[in-house]
């Protein structure tokens, strides 16, 4: 970006116009990937044409990161298809037949299996979603909100709940920014710190819990409220139609929930053997988290497969004559493959260096926190890669403000949450960017309007955003408690929505 200037974000900033615009998502990123390798190239359209594949797309996609989560999106894919041709989906459809028209508590029920799912966000997305699209559809819930639940929710918890398959992805960058200035603070102990400081993260999840608490929607979200995606809709994983011709319901029922324990049986598990050591040495490895989800998707598969031929449930044959038509699910993967090579274009381009527009100038420490959370979405929004924010910007950041330590031994809040406005930034971007594979899973996975969904939740995350800038950083600036600043964002956000819901009662029906 050093060399190029500004106009590195031009194909970032294309691609999403003509994405959302048009609603295509082939052509429009294959021409910001066009236009990315021209400038990678020294503006040769040629050798940038040529270098799409090889150079971008192909490098992309076997970085261990982008395979590791491919391979999670096919295995659950999988694990859910099997499923639903065994019957449980229509097994739990008939048990849960007593909810009937009450979306209320469908809405509950998605917050609820999102937040006990942050574990990974991307994972909390697909499988909360595919399992949750037939009572959706059944209790005509808006695509738009069920979207906005499934990506906003899980995605929120997971910088902020140290449990998760971030907690060594943090570590790691961290580490890395405290080692490149030799501060021999814990990376563990920072993090734990940043947690109060990651203003949007809180506030975007709360958000989100006071439109299902208060069963309120504004701005656009209420104008779709009855508004799904139509036929002409392409996204999606072709996966919500129930087989109706199982042979023995409760089996299905049984061993459906049978497989689902073991798989989070399976997680625990293997985390606990695999990665006991993890804390006291960094963090781990954020691969080893996520192959330990894809053992254990692979062991529900194998354990379905299994207890549907011996129950009867599905007969062999069947499996071998399996000839459904994915049209859907192709498109889906191939958008998912181009948007993870932008992330790589925007690495290539060296995107997270806009943060380096505040090197040499005479600023407060404390404003530091509030600039680097302004670039850190911004990076993450363009290039739709919270890991590769976090990477990138975060051990950048940490840099930036040692300059204004006063020794490399005493840390003090400036730091924590500089920290987390690195993560919240890329939280915001993973949230909202139509690069980010969790925006792609869950409009897929609920089958929205791309464009109704971006523009529908774009308004709650720009509210959030600038509670996070007015409530979060202000105060600090002004040197108020974190905890001061989190209680007075929640207390706006409810006042915001019992306002403005009155303006807006124009969009009922």
């Amino acid at each position: 970006m050093d060399n190029t200037g500004f106009i590195v974000l031009l194909p970032f900033i294309v691609s999403i116009f003509f994405l959302l615009w048009k609603q295509d998502v082939i052509l429009p990123l294959i021409g910001g990937l066009f236009l990315g390798a021209i400038l990678l190239f020294r503006f040769n359209p040629l050798i940038g044409f040529v270098n799409i594949s090889g150079s971008l797309i192909v490098n992309t996609l076997i970085s261990n990161e982008n395979v590791f989560l491919l391979m999670i999106i096919v295995t659950s894919i999988l694990l859910f298809s099997l499923l639903n041709r065994g019957g449980f989906i229509n097994a739990l459809r008939r048990l849960f037949s007593k909810w009937g028209k009450d979306g209320e508590r469908l809405e509950y029920m998605l917050f609820l299996s999102n937040s006990a799912l942050f574990i990974d966000k991307n994972l909390s997305s697909l499988l909360v979603g595919v399992f949750s699209k037939p009572f959706v559809e059944k209790q005509n819930l808006s695509s738009s909100k069920h979207a906005y639940l499934l990506n906003s929710v899980a995605a929120s918890l997971w910088t902020i709940i140290p449990l998760t398959s971030f907690l060594p992805l943090g570590i790691a960058a961290i580490g890395s920014g405290f080692s490149s200035v030799g501060i021999s603070y814990s990376p563990l102990k920072a993090l734990y710190k940043s947690i109060s400081f990651q203003y949007y993260s809180i506030f975007s999840f709360f958000l989100a819990l006071t439109t299902v608490v208060l069963k309120k929607d504004i701005f656009l979200m209420k104008r779709y409220s009855n508004d799904n995606a139509g036929e002409n809709h392409r996204l999606g994983f072709d996966l919500v139609k129930p087989y109706m011709n199982s042979l023995k319901t409760p089996y299905s029922l049984y061993g459906g929930i049978l497989t689902l324990f073991i798989v989070a049986a399976t997680i625990i598990l293997w985390l606990s053997l695999g990665n006991r050591g993890a804390v006291d040495h960094g963090g781990g490895d954020f691969q080893s988290y996520q192959i330990t989800f894809i053992i254990a998707l692979f062991t529900g598969l194998i354990f379905f497969l299994l207890f549907s031929l011996i129950t009867g449930s599905i007969p062999y044959k069947q499996y071998t004559q399996w000839k459904d038509h994915k049209g859907q699910l192709f498109l889906t993967l191939f958008y998912i493959i181009l948007s993870m090579s932008m992330g790589g274009l925007a690495k290539r381009l060296g995107l997270f260096s806009l943060i380096n527009i505040f090197k040499g100038l005479s600023i407060s420490s404390s404003l530091l926190p509030l600039f680097i959370f302004i670039i850190s979405a911004t990076v993450s929004f363009l290039s739709g890669s919270s890991v590769f924010t976090i990477l990138a910007v975060t051990p950048l950041a940490i840099r930036l403000t040692s300059l204004y330590l006063t020794h490399p031994l005493v840390m003090d809040d400036t730091m924590f949450a500089s920290i987390a406005a690195s993560f919240s930034g890329a939280t915001f971007g993973d949230i909202n960017s139509p690069f980010s594979a969790n925006f792609i899973i869950s409009t897929a996975s609920s089958e929205a309007s791309l464009f109704k969904h971006f523009t529908s939740q774009i308004v709650y995350s720009l509210i959030a955003f600038f509670v996070t800038i007015i409530f979060g950083y202000t105060f600090f600036i002004l040197k108020l408690n974190p905890y001061l600043s989190i209680s007075s964002g929640i207390l706006a956000i409810f006042t915001l929505f019992m306002i403005l819901n009155k303006d807006f009662a124009t969009f009922k029906k």
